[in-house]
């Protein structure tokens, strides 16, 4: 029908998009507000217009990383479209950049719709780009991004989060070769994704390169602390030997 055929294409204004959300964010454009979805009729009016508003307006606030603003709305649009898991996504991805306690039970509410797709999976993933208040954060990355890139979701946003989520787990080579590959696949045109994806491998080398500087100050300062502690030893060892040739 109309309605599926039109949420589907919005579905798709997900990480870059060239028109939609990430085109009129490109083209600076306006960002309408709630008075746009409050102007497009009653939810029994017109569903479909009111989910594409839905769908452009949130990722719109996503790309703004408009936290607080798109926390606000989106529970208003999930009254008019309850079981879409689009719209739940961007919930759980605000709820991630607010580090709010409920955005782990918000994500794992999303997976079980029927819904569930790719652009679903990419606003999650994401989302989880700043949930650096959980405690599994590099997991739930490590294992999203496989299984978005086992199901041929591996566009560059995907290996960029994931060299993030690896460099947190010290895998630094795995996150080397994903930042990489994130590079490797980058559109042309996306220079802002390149400066950050490039910055991204700086801190990937430097954090390795600091790791290993300091595991060999550690290992220079256990050398010397067991060296001393030889020396200590050896002096007490000669001080006993004294007072024992003392006592015979």
């Amino acid at each position: 029908t109309q309605a599926v055929d039109t949420r589907q294409g919005q579905r798709s204004a997900g990480g870059w998009p060239p028109g939609g959300a990430g085109g009129g964010r490109a083209a600076g454009g306006r960002l309408r507000g709630g008075e746009a979805w409050r102007g497009s009729g009653p939810p029994n009016g017109r569903p479909a217009a009111r989910r594409t508003l839905a769908y452009v307006h949130g990722h719109r606030l996503r790309l703004d990383l408009k936290f607080q603003e798109l926390n606000s709305i989106a529970p208003k649009w999930l009254v008019a479209h309850p079981n879409d898991a689009l719209l739940h996504s961007l919930y759980a991805f605000a709820a991630l950049g607010r580090r709010a306690n409920r955005a782990p039970r918000l994500l794992d509410r999303v997976a079980p719709l029927p819904d569930y797709d790719g652009s679903c999976r990419l606003v999650c993933l994401h989302g989880l780009r700043f949930g650096s208040h959980l405690s599994d954060q590099a997991e739930r990355i490590v294992a999203l991004s496989e299984d978005m890139i086992n199901k041929g979701e591996d566009e560059a946003d995907v290996y960029y989060w994931r060299a993030y989520a690896l460099r947190r787990q010290g895998n630094f080579e795995d996150a080397l070769a994903s930042i990489d590959k994130a590079i490797a696949v980058l559109p042309v045109g996306r220079n802002d994704a390149h400066e950050a994806y490039a910055r991204e491998r700086e801190i990937i080398t430097g954090t390795q390169l600091l790791g290993e500087q300091l595991q060999a100050y550690t290992d220079q300062l256990q050398g010397q602390s067991r060296h001393h502690q030889d020396q200590l030893e050896a002096q007490f060892g000669q001080h006993r030997d004294q007072e024992n040739e003392q006592f015979r």
